[in-house]
């Protein structure tokens, strides 16, 4: 009797990121962190190969393109492509860019070719799918690393999350942070009674030296005694602190020190930045206190936040 052993939907392996998915919501909820750990792995050419995936279309691949503007220059990337995405790369200039193979086809493909007619049909977010490729073209004309390129992703990647959740995607709409205080899921960074809790008098007295504790490792980061010494937190290695998380954003969040308290400020991070559950507005300075918790980056593959710091500040 002949057994069949399932694929894994994501498979890393030397420098190859296999991508073995059945659906795109199952594609769109794990692609971005594998290949994040993949173009920042010690390889120098690279591979993905789609050509096991299923149900892949308009979306998934929308995702894809917006990720590989965040590859180094000096790798080498090579894309295995099933036959159904040649009409995607061929409307972007993406070719010129990086290998791209297609692949022609595997019995699984006959399945997905008859799907395409349908999902076509399904799709009405016209609107949202063509500002996504409005902006993939910008970010083609635009340096990596420049705050206008980061501005443009993050209006890419809110577009995309739209397009995967209107009612035709047939994907279930993601709960908002607000609506999880139910689940208890909220509860964990605003405080047992669900609200931000109000800063305690012990809280109000300290005005010490300040620092930030991960709450899953216990590690602390000192922050700088100095008034007004910026503390950056994000992606890249010029920050203060690096946070290597592509949920983070390359400049995420702030830290100075005014007087005998801290302030906290995001800096228009794509996935924001909470204290004790409240997301901050963008470039605008919040006070925290001694054991406000700070969360960056709340998504739907990390409810309570991809990094989440305890505030503790020294009596003086």
């Amino acid at each position: 009797m002949s057994t069949t052993t399932e694929r894994p939907a994501f498979e890393l392996l030397e420098g190859c990121l296999a991508v073995a998915t059945q659906s795109e919501q199952e594609f769109l909820e794990g692609f971005e962190e594998y290949f994040w750990v993949l173009i920042h792995s010690e390889f120098k050419d690279l591979v993905v190969d789609f050509s096991a995936s299923k149900g892949l279309d308009l979306t998934a691949y929308q995702m894809v393109a917006l990720n590989l503007f965040e590859i180094n220059p000096s790798k080498r990337l090579t894309l295995r492509i099933p036959e159904k995405w040649t009409k995607f790369f061929s409307q972007a200039m993406l070719y010129r860019k990086f290998d791209v193979e297609v692949v022609r086809f595997l019995g699984q493909d006959r399945d997905v070719a008859e799907q395409d007619g349908e999902d076509e049909e399904a799709d009405e977010s016209q609107e949202h799918s063509q500002q996504v490729t409005d902006l993939l073209s910008q970010l083609e004309q635009l340096p990596s690393d420049s705050q206008e390129a980061e501005v443009v992703s993050a209006q890419a990647r809110e577009a995309i999350d739209k397009l995967r959740h209107t009612p035709s995607s047939g994907m279930a709409r993601p709960s908002s942070p607000s609506r999880m205080a139910s689940s208890g899921k909220e509860r964990i960074l605003q405080g047992e009674g669900g609200e931000s809790p109000a800063a305690s008098e012990d809280a109000l007295k300290r005005t010490g030296e300040g620092e930030l504790q991960d709450v899953r490792s216990g590690a602390k980061y000192p922050l700088p005694a100095a008034d007004e010494k910026p503390f950056h937190i994000g992606r890249v290695p010029d920050n203060e602190m690096q946070v290597a998380s592509p949920l983070i954003s390359r400049r995420h969040c702030v830290l100075r020190r005014r007087g005998g308290r801290y302030e906290i400020m995001d800096l228009g991070s794509g996935n924001g930045t909470y204290v004790n559950g409240k997301r901050l507005e963008a470039n605008q300075a919040k006070t925290i206190f001694h054991g406000d918790r700070i969360a960056l980056a709340i998504t739907r593959q990390f409810p309570q936040g991809a990094k989440v710091y305890v505030f503790q500040q020294q009596e003086t």
